[in-house]
């Protein structure tokens, strides 16, 4: 199988291992796969320990995105987390 994934990552143009990792993702079952979230990041959650638990359950009230998706799964991420200045002090 590897050398088929090599003749078709030189006839296509992307590396073996970008066509590996299209070749996980695609092999999430439908029925898992949560609507209006993006390839990319069940391309991410694919490694988490329990991804279809993960991918079903974003963080905070957004919707999944890349970033989010890498901080689950403990990636770097090119944007740091923020946490809204407290506006009082006091008790």
């Amino acid at each position: 199988m590897e050398e088929a994934l090599k003749f078709f990552a030189e006839d296509v143009g992307p590396s073996v291992s970008t066509v590996q990792a299209y070749r996980g993702t695609a092999k999430w079952p439908a029925e898992r796969r949560v609507a209006g979230v993006s390839w990319e990041v069940h391309r991410i959650l694919a490694s988490a320990e329990d991804p279809f638990e993960v991918v079903a359950h974003p963080p905070g009230r957004r919707p999944w995105g890349g970033e989010a998706a890498k901080r689950a799964v403990g990636w770097k991420s090119s944007t740091p987390v923020t946490v809204p200045a407290c506006t009082t002090l006091g008790p």
